[in-house]
């Protein structure tokens, strides 16, 4: 179903009653505000925009808004707004991503907002501080700063999330923040088996991330109209309905369609390639761990499309490893919006910065075996 307060399907407020976006946080230890004081997470994403008011006292989820980012009339990914941003377009989309934080806000009037935390990826972020966006399109990529930040949005105090890189944001920043949690169970514990895991990160763009026990390894890969968070509805079904398909052998290993089915070759072509991105992804990471998948305890999925993807058919297409156990994937949702959100309730910026010091990315468009692993992945 739609959002009541917006067109977007399976935004945050759809998502309420399924999976709570402070899951396992205490609200006693984060509740230092005074009652009916309030804080609002953004999580500025390149097809939505979605802000969520918190009580600081109580940790209690109060409302949810979700739009469309108004930018989309500039380009539909990440390398469109960059290239409209150069041409002297970026003063007007700053504008636009202001516009959809105000709307944001005034659906929360009435409340004592007292503080703001905003995430998103580098790109979206160098939007909203008006920052130049010519370093991120052109190797070697370099962003003006991601560093945390921080800012006054109309009149209040906000915090800007830390990110890593061009390509490896403050919201996967954000994600791993809500996953860990405190990092003392995974650093310095001294155990034989450390804690390992993956987050899959879906949406416009596909980012990885692998705790092997001491560091993290990120990479990010273009994903492509299949994971296109702005349809997410419609992507799980096309999802559903290749993997139903290849089940039945109506779609060979090749990806070449045998018979009539509701989805088009073209559809099918788009998850073929999204799918071999992402599954090299994974498997450049564990290479560069220098473990198997067997090391890995937990993978989560996270994005408006990693929330409803159902781990079978994710497992069927080679989305996922074979071999690995269901019981092993976990959905966490908006995993970026509920790590902005639990800064908003424990808002010590050293905490979130020593995991976005400790992120070391893996660059895919300049590893020798990518394309490699690329093609081997392509087939189901």
């Amino acid at each position: 179903m739609s959002c009541k307060n917006c067109t977007v399907r399976n935004c945050a407020e759809c998502q309420r009653g399924r999976a709570p976006i402070l899951d396992a946080y205490d609200a006693c230890e984060g509740g230092e505000g005074r009652e009916g004081e309030y804080g609002v997470a953004v999580d500025i994403g390149t097809t939505t925009v979605v802000c969520e008011l918190i009580n600081i006292k109580t940790a209690e989820r109060v409302s949810v808004f979700s739009c469309m980012n108004s930018q989309r009339e500039y380009g539909r990914d990440v390398l469109a707004r960059i290239s409209r941003a150069i041409d002297r377009s970026a003063a007007h989309m700053h504008k636009l991503i202001l516009g959809d934080i105000r709307r944001g806000l005034a659906e929360f009037a009435g409340h004592e907002i007292t503080r703001i935390t905003i995430c998103g990826n580098t790109t979206m972020l160098h939007l909203l501080q008006n920052l130049p966006c010519d370093g991120l399109g052109v190797y070697p990529f370099t962003p003006v700063s991601v560093a945390s930040a921080q800012v006054d949005f109309f009149g209040c105090p906000a915090t800007i999330l830390p990110g890593v890189s061009a390509f490896i944001g403050a919201d996967i920043v954000a994600g791993l923040y809500n996953i860990t949690g405190d990092l003392s169970p995974f650093w310095g514990s001294g155990t034989a088996s450390p804690r390992t895991f993956l987050l899959i990160d879906l949406g416009t763009n596909g980012e990885m991330v692998l705790f092997d026990g001491e560091r993290f390894l990120a990479t990010s890969v273009a994903a492509g109209p299949a994971f296109e968070s702005g349809s997410v509805f419609l992507a799980s079904d096309v999802i559903s309905q290749c993997a139903e398909l290849v089940r039945k052998g109506v779609v060979d290993e090749t990806g070449r369609l045998c018979g009539e089915a509701a989805i088009s070759q073209a559809d099918i072509r788009e998850v073929q390639l999204a799918k071999a991105a992402v599954r090299a992804g994974i498997q450049m990471l564990l290479d560069e761990a220098g473990c198997g998948l067997h090391c890995v305890d937990k993978v989560f999925l996270a994005g408006g499309f990693g929330y409803t993807m159902d781990a079978g058919d994710a497992l069927t297409l080679g989305l996922l490893p074979a071999g690995l156990p269901v019981s092993k994937i976990q959905a966490v949702g908006n995993a970026a919006l509920g790590g902005t959100a639990k800064f908003l309730l424990r808002p010590d910026i050293s905490e979130i910065q020593k995991i976005a010091a400790s992120v070391t990315e893996i660059n895919l468009a300049t590893h020798p075996q990518f394309e490699q692993l690329f093609l081997e992945h392509l087939n189901f």
